[in-house]
């Protein structure tokens, strides 16, 4: 296998959380003499973020999907890539049989099993995969559920948690890049009535549409510190004791690192992930977004700056909980599928 191509898409409203995570699958694939292509829509903050990372993609333009069928088609045949992967939750499963149909081999990353998959390899590495009811068409389709392959950025790997400290002298604020609630403020007016003296690290894209609004927030509050587009996001989680996240990708990386988590989740496919990690007393889940209010999060932030004890806890099961080298798991399981295919022709 000389190319994998990667079929995932982004923007300012919806969020970028599925190319940022499939840029760490790529990276690892590159790393293994197998290039990466990605195949998305025309989006320049999608097309910024690639080329910040060195890696190839090709626009496509078709809203039909027939139409957009036969222009992957093109470029699959074009450059003979016969693995692709997919990352999105605007497909159906007409488009999945279709996509499968002109590649040889199917991998879909999932989260909350959308589809009746007639993929190859499904791939699911939240904490509440294995309790969700697979329906695949594809009846050998070898799944990869779990934290076992957890998807982390390169330097989220083969680390230590942080240490708990008895005071909370800094907490991250993470609503995702492009915070799609514009929930940020909100966090920081509840933080804003704390009796505490703590700095507070906000982290959002360059391309926040309220960018401006927290820059003013910022310069009237000397404890805020706005970090745009950070180079190195775990330099900036281990300095913090406390952090308030959406429920996407982040925790992960937030629980690797075994740092104390309140998660308020911003889209209904992060509720079921919330809920787990509150379960299994990873993070609290204080609920959607949209169904709490600024007391609830001051008290569950004093909860914790007040209780060493229950922030060890957390951190312990949190970063026990999620293998940081799951993203070499998951190349390892695509590589030994594709030799297992090789393997099966060439003894027929």
């Amino acid at each position: 296998m000389k190319y994998i191509g990667i079929r995932a898409d982004g923007d300012c409203n919806k969020g970028m959380g599925h190319i940022v995570r499939c840029t760490s699958i790529a990276k690892e694939f590159n790393a293994r003499g197998i290039k990466p292509i990605f195949i998305t829509k025309q989006n320049e903050s999608v097309s910024d973020l690639l080329s910040s990372h060195n890696l190839q993609y090709i626009n496509i333009k078709s809203i039909d999907i027939k139409d957009e069928i036969k222009e992957i088609e093109k470029i699959l045949k074009g450059l003979k890539i016969n693995c692709i992967l997919t990352d999105s939750y605007w497909l159906s499963n007409e488009y999945l049989e279709r996509l499968k149909m002109i590649s040889k081999i199917l991998i879909s990353i999932d989260d909350n099993s959308l589809y009746e998959y007639p993929s190859d390899i499904v791939i699911n590495a939240n904490i509440h995969a294995k309790d969700l009811n697979y329906k695949l068409k594809n009846k050998s389709c070898v799944t990869l559920l779990g934290t076992k392959y957890s998807i982390l950025r390169k330097e989220f790997q083969d680390i230590n948690p942080i240490e708990i400290k008895p005071n909370v002298d800094r907490i991250l604020v993470s609503m995702g890049g492009v915070d799609v609630n514009n929930f940020t403020p909100i966090a920081l007016e509840s933080l804003s009535k704390l009796k505490y003296n703590i700095i507070i690290d906000v982290v959002v894209s360059n391309v926040f549409k309220y960018k401006e609004n927290l820059i003013n927030i910022a310069k009237k509050n000397n404890n805020i510190n706005l970090i745009f587009n950070p180079i190195n996001m775990k330099e900036v989680m281990e300095k913090c004791d406390l952090a308030i996240s959406a429920s996407g990708t982040t925790i992960y990386e937030l629980g690797v690192l075994g740092v104390p988590t309140i998660l308020i989740p911003q889209v209904d496919n992060q509720v079921n992930i919330a809920k787990k990690a509150n379960d299994l007393g990873m993070m609290i889940n204080l609920g959607k977004y949209n169904e709490i209010d600024l007391s609830k999060i001051n008290k569950a932030v004093i909860r914790l700056i007040n209780n060493i004890d229950i922030r060890a806890k957390m951190s312990k099961i949190s970063s026990s909980s999620i293998d940081s080298n799951g993203v070499i798991n998951i190349v390892d399981e695509i590589i030994k599928y594709q030799h297992s295919l090789e393997d099966k022709y060439e003894n027929r």
